[in-house]
């Protein structure tokens, strides 16, 4: 019976696909610009996200040090920052070497063809407590002899912050209206296919044809506006990204501002592809209850037939 009903449907679907050609092949493009442009909001978000995320998650403080410190000075300074400062849960050496290889990882750069020698200086990592920590931890270990410099996130966080919930809200609400504008699109093209098979839809209704008889084919058609459409925009948004994130890491030194290539692709897949189904649907069941619903205030009958 199952397969009986979905042979049905994907005949009945691809029917109405090549009597429509050109509405098809509309419908499907201003799918794929309403989720091409969709995706591009999506990677801002993305980034955006990932950029606030670890700001937020980052909740260490970076002590660097003096050249000048000797073994013994460096170690009784760690001591002091361990023992005698409240709000830090642990307390990491970074020695001017790790620095740099750190630094070589992070380039695309071969670093020793740019400086004759090591500029960076050596460093303690203060893991904390919680992020209301970090101006206090700061101010106790600035009075402390050999500081060269204290940084830490939520300095720069909170000038940058209320911008990038700004960016996620206003990326946010366009994607909402770019989802709703696709989904009128689609609502409009099943329409016209219900208009042309009108006739066969209420001799299908006169002879006992359920609500969902006469849904699946168009939920279908729906169905394959959104994933063909969502399909086409990801290969475009993913790859044009991609050469974007090439292009950025060649031409900058440090790389994990953004999301990488291939974790990017993935996210977007999974979204694109999802929202274009479910875009897809909700057109066709909006044209459709639309015309079940004029059909039952008409007085034609829709689940029974006429004794």
């Amino acid at each position: 019976m199952f397969l009986r009903n979905l042979r049905f449907y994907l005949s009945e679907t691809a029917l109405n696909l090549s009597r429509n050609r050109h509405a098809t092949v509309i419908t499907v493009l201003q799918t794929f610009v309403s989720l091409f442009v969709l995706g591009l909001f999506l990677i801002i978000i993305i980034n955006a996200n990932r950029f606030v995320t670890g700001f937020l998650n980052s909740l260490q403080v970076a002590v660097f040090l003096n050249d000048s410190l000797s073994k013994e000075e460096t170690q009784a300074l760690y001591h002091t920052i361990r023992d005698e400062t409240r709000g830090i849960t642990k307390v990491e050496y970074i020695s001017k070497e790790e620095a740099w290889k750190w630094m070589e990882g992070e380039t695309p750069f071969e670093l020793g063809d740019l400086v004759e020698r090591n500029p960076l200086p050596a460093s303690f990592k203060l893991h904390i407590a919680s992020s209301r920590y970090a101006p206090i931890v700061a101010g106790e270990i600035s009075k402390l002899d050999g500081i060269l410099e204290i940084r830490y996130p939520e300095e720069t966080l909170g000038q940058y912050l209320p911008i990038f919930y700004f960016i996620l809200g206003a990326s946010f609400i366009l994607a909402v209206v770019l989802a709703g504008a696709t989904v009128f699109t689609i609502s409009n093209t099943i329409r016209l296919a219900i208009y042309a098979r009108r006739k066969e839809i209420k001799i299908m209704q006169l002879v006992g044809a359920t609500d969902w008889t006469i849904r699946g084919p168009f939920l279908i058609e729906g169905l394959v506006y959104g994933i063909v459409g969502s399909l086409a925009a990801f290969a475009f948004v993913s790859i044009g990204y991609n050469l974007l994130f090439s292009t950025f890491t060649k031409m900058v030194v440090f790389r994990p501002i953004f999301v990488a290539s291939g974790e990017m692709a993935y996210n977007l897949f999974v979204l694109m592809v999802t929202l274009g189904i479910i875009i897809g649907v909700a057109g066709s069941l909006i044209a459709v209850d639309r015309y079940l619903e004029s059909e039952y205030s008409s007085g034609v009958p829709a689940e029974g037939a006429a004794t």
